[in-house]
């Protein structure tokens, strides 16, 4: 074996981020206003280094994780909100 042979690491830190947010307003009268809207969020995190790899919540002083590892668990959220809104 050649010791000046680098293999290919093709998994490394794999990110991915995805938002998405709709937002509409009715005007009721001059005074009062009403917005309603979806957000959307889902978050994707892969690295060679993590996968296959347990995450174990911690109990008293025990931290949950270490370094950062695993501070960002991958999740997917969908928001919907509705807002009145009254003008002087």
């Amino acid at each position: 074996m050649n010791p000046t042979t680098f293999y290919p690491i093709r998994n490394f830190d794999n990110t991915i981020r995805q938002t998405l947010n709709l937002k509409g307003t009715y005007r009721i009268d001059s005074h009062w206003s009403v917005t309603g809207g979806y957000a959307y969020e889902r978050y994707k995190f892969s690295d060679i280094g993590y996968d296959g790899l347990r995450y174990f919540v911690g109990a008293g002083a025990t931290a949950s994780y270490m370094t950062g590892q695993y501070a960002f668990q991958p999740y997917k959220a969908d928001i919907f909100y509705l807002i009145g809104t009254y003008k002087f």
